[in-house]
């Protein structure tokens, strides 16, 4: 069944695909925005997710691809952690970082092309002066929680 032939589940009308507002969620330091979402929505304004897998090829993409491509220092020690500049190998400042933001265009099959913002702390390394996020292992952990909530945030249901 392809994401333009649903019927509403609540209503049992007819769903189109459709761009949505920019919806935003959070967990802990990091802040998920999609922009131009593509949602199915009916005339009662019910919103489904595009796809019964949608959320989790987003979240291939969140946790993934994308957030790979983001400079990273390194996570170390069990009781007390220690973050690490990934260039120079200096401790990362324990500061609250600078807010920065990241977007990137995510294509799925079939769909529309929509846009990903990741709001998070950057922190430079005092010796080096590279900026990075603390842990990628840290933010991908924060990124399916953050997902739930912009998906919540936009009224998005299963199936």
């Amino acid at each position: 069944m392809t994401a333009t032939s649903m019927t509403c589940k609540q209503c049992k009308t007819g769903m189109s695909l459709q761009p949505l507002d920019p919806v935003c969620g959070e967990q802990g330091v990091l802040k998920v925005t999609f922009i131009q979402l593509p949602a199915l929505v009916c005339p009662n304004m019910h919103r489904h997710f595009a796809t019964q897998e949608f959320p989790v090829l987003v979240l291939d993409h969140v946790a993934g691809k994308d957030m790979e491509t983001l400079p990273a220092g390194k996570k170390s020690g069990l009781l007390f952690k220690h973050y690490h500049c990934s260039a120079c190998g200096a401790e990362l400042d324990k500061g609250d970082g600078r807010e920065e933001t990241f977007d990137f265009d995510v294509t799925l099959e079939e769909l529309p092309t929509f846009r990903i913002e990741l709001t998070l702390p950057l922190h430079k390394c005092t010796s080096c002066g590279k900026e990075q996020i603390r842990s990628l292992d840290e933010m991908q952990k924060l990124a399916p929680p953050a997902m739930a909530h912009a998906f919540k945030a936009a009224g998005l249901h299963p199936e």
